[in-house]
């Protein structure tokens, strides 16, 4: 299960089996090899069955396929990060967890692009895995990152998401 302990990184989608590419999985890969309380939640559409079976060898039990859930928001307030992968779409998700304070990780692409501050999108996916190691190394940094993301979302909000 998921304990207070654990530092959750979530990647949600209905197309995740198309957006989900090896650089994604990379990222998950290194984050979980070099941190033991690292759990990796797949929310939506992306099943163990698609990964090669050996991409998470020994770290299996922290990897979990969750499918599509009628309380997506619930879920998504489960974790600590909000992986985005490279495309268009993104934004209902990414909104909940800006909601919730939970800090959006993307590239500087697609959709959640506009609705991200600057500071969460980077350039590569190695920048992206930094930035995510840094607030896992950091928990004031990390606290100063959720409070950001609640800030920016509390703006759209006061401001309407379409202005």
């Amino acid at each position: 299960g998921i304990g207070k302990e654990d530092f959750v990184i979530c990647i949600v989608g209905n197309r995740l089996k198309e957006e989900i590419t090896d650089d994604v999985l990379d990222i998950c890969t290194q984050l979980l090899y070099r941190n033991n309380h690292v759990k990796i939640m797949f929310i939506g559409s992306y099943y163990k069955s698609y990964l090669d079976r050996n991409r998470f060898l020994g770290m299996e039990d922290r990897v979990y396929f969750m499918g599509k859930r009628k309380r997506l928001v619930a879920t998504i307030q489960l974790a600590n990060v909000y992986l985005n992968p490279k495309r268009n779409g993104g934004g209902y998700s990414c909104i909940a967890a800006m909601e919730a304070g939970i800090p959006v990780v993307s590239l500087n692409y697609g959709d959640v692009k506009f609705y991200i501050d600057a500071q969460f999108r980077y350039e590569s996916y190695e920048k992206m895995e930094q930035a995510i190691q840094d607030m896992i190394d950091n928990p004031k940094l990390y606290d100063q990152k959720c409070k950001d993301t609640y800030t920016r979302h509390s703006y759209y909000r006061r401001n309407n998401w379409d202005k």
